[in-house]
């Protein structure tokens, strides 16, 4: 099949979190030195909008150089010339490609992969603490549910 969109997790992107402590809240607009993947240093033009907070303070984003919305990641275009959010970026999240069953699967092997990354094996679990189960040891039993709940759905 060929596909027009291209994929989120394979698209060079910049987050407002990677950038939020070196603007300045007055100015409406930042200039971002990024670096392509052949080296080259390109100078965008990144325009800047901020929201309040419910508790006070300000909340930093970037505002799309297309449609204007805002936006906390900005995407780069096949050339790396011009930022935009992922909807001017005509992009689209894996998952969405996949069918049902194959979602399935990822989340199979991602949950696998998350109980082996996160708890190291058993050794490193507290089972309980003052005679109740630890919270660690309660996610661990809830990613094992998933798992033993996605296997039944993968295999029947």
């Amino acid at each position: 099949m060929n596909y027009q969109k291209r994929v989120v997790e394979d698209t060079p992107q910049i987050h407002i979190k990677q950038v939020k402590d070196f603007i300045s809240y007055r100015t409406k607009i930042t200039h971002l030195l990024l670096t392509t993947a052949t080296g080259e240093e390109i100078t965008h033009s990144a325009p800047i909008a901020t929201s309040p907070c419910y508790f006070g303070g300000v909340r930093v984003w970037f505002k799309c150089g297309l449609c204007g919305c805002r936006a906390g990641i900005l995407y780069a275009n096949e050339t790396g010339t011009q930022l935009s959010c992922r909807l001017c970026s005509n992009l689209v999240y894996r998952n969405q490609r996949l069918s049902r069953s194959s979602r399935q699967l990822v989340r199979y092997f991602d949950t696998v992969e998350r109980i082996k990354t996160d708890f190291d094996g058993l050794q490193r679990l507290h089972f309980l603490h003052n005679g109740q189960p630890t919270r660690r040891f309660k996610r661990y039993l809830g990613y094992t549910k998933k798992i033993e709940s996605l296997s039944r759905a993968l295999l029947g």
